[in-house]
């Protein structure tokens, strides 16, 4: 658990454009979770009402071609996510369970992504400055020739456009 007086986890992801971050966030989980997979899940179904939220505002602005795919290193969240139902589970809201329909229907793909490789480390945990750099690298909000300036990148509406094939949802 995140807190240590209420025992809720936090959940935290960003969100990529292309290569452009155009969103992060940090946020203390509504729910006691019992487990570390129960607080995974949620923090997946987060992440996933966030990519969808992301989707309809782009088609809001004319782009019907885009979609999500959500990464997470939380090998116990993937699990959940990709099975029908709660099986040996328990103790999680039955509310959550909407993201097994969508990664069911092919609508929402959760992919595994390496824990050195997830830039959502930054909004849960304390990390090494080395580590933030590379996180920092990948979302391109750092260069280091430069030593530890932030880019400035006056084209980050580049990649939006009918083209776009996947926004990018890291979850931690």
């Amino acid at each position: 658990a995140g807190c240590r007086r209420s025992r809720k986890s936090t959940s935290g992801g960003t969100i990529m454009l292309g290569s452009h971050l155009i969103r992060s966030y940090s946020k203390t989980q509504s729910v006691i979770a019992k487990s570390s997979g129960e607080s995974e899940l949620y923090a997946a179904v987060r992440a996933s009402a966030e990519g969808l939220g992301m989707i309809t505002l782009l088609g809001d602005f004319g782009c019907q071609n885009a979609k999500v795919r959500v990464g997470m290193d939380a090998s116990a969240a993937i699990g959940m996510a990709q099975r029908t139902g709660l099986n040996k589970v328990r103790h999680v809201e039955v509310d959550v369970l909407w993201i097994q329909e969508q990664v069911a229907r092919r609508m929402l793909p959760i992919t595994k992504i390496p824990g050195p490789r997830n830039p959502s480390d930054l909004c849960t945990k304390n990390v090494s400055v080395a580590l933030m750099e590379q996180y920092m690298e990948h979302t391109n909000s750092y260069q280091r020739r430069l030593g530890s300036s932030v880019r400035e990148d006056h084209n980050t509406a580049r990649g939006v456009g009918f083209d776009l094939e996947y926004i990018n949802i890291y979850q931690r």
